[in-house]
């Protein structure tokens, strides 16, 4: 489930109306004057909200999807979420990718590899990992998810990659030496 006890969409519209808040708004009788220079990155900003708070009521959704065991639906929630997140990256400056997208991908890769789908699970926990290089959690699920799929070369991979990123972590130490010997 979540990590907070916050509902989800009502803390992003929270954080979009405090945010648009600080900044000077034109009076509606004015509307047809060009924009001041405080007024112009108003719109992309909401936006970027707006499609944040929607991925994350997705998110949530999807979540509680898998949970149910409605793994078709689940995956489609979080996949319509993952694509929000991409569209808000798009209109961000660094264009990098977010914690909330990580864990987007990472409850993907669960529902598909709990549909039997093992495929798009691996290549969910692939762009969770590459959203997040130090999600432990991701590196243990591909990891045994390819070990169980005989895929142990690959599996090998990860975990070398897993054990670069976060070298002491007891749970990658303890999968490399089950998968060594």
């Amino acid at each position: 489930g979540r990590a907070s006890g916050v509902h989800p969409s009502s803390h992003a519209r929270a954080h979009a109306v405090s945010h648009t808040a600080t900044h000077p708004v034109s009076h509606p009788a004015s509307a047809h004057v060009d924009a001041g220079p405080a007024e112009v990155g108003i719109g992309p900003r909401v936006r970027n909200y707006s499609l944040l708070a929607r991925s994350y009521a997705l998110y949530d959704q999807g979540i509680n999807e898998r949970l149910r065991g409605n793994y078709g639906s689940a995956t489609d929630k979080l996949a319509e979420s993952v694509n929000l997140l991409d569209q808000a990256r798009s209109n961000q400056r660094d264009g990098g990718a977010s914690t909330l997208e990580s864990m987007v991908f990472f409850e993907l890769a669960q529902a598909a590899e709990a549909d039997g789908d093992f495929i798009f699970a691996r290549d969910s926990y692939a762009h969770c990992l590459r959203a997040k290089p130090q999600y432990v959690e991701a590196y243990l699920r591909i990891v045994s998810l390819l070990a169980s799929q005989g895929q142990l070369p690959l599996a090998m991979n990860w975990l070398k990659e897993g054990l670069k990123e976060c070298p002491h972590d007891p749970r990658l130490n303890d999968l490399s030496t089950v998968l060594s010997t």
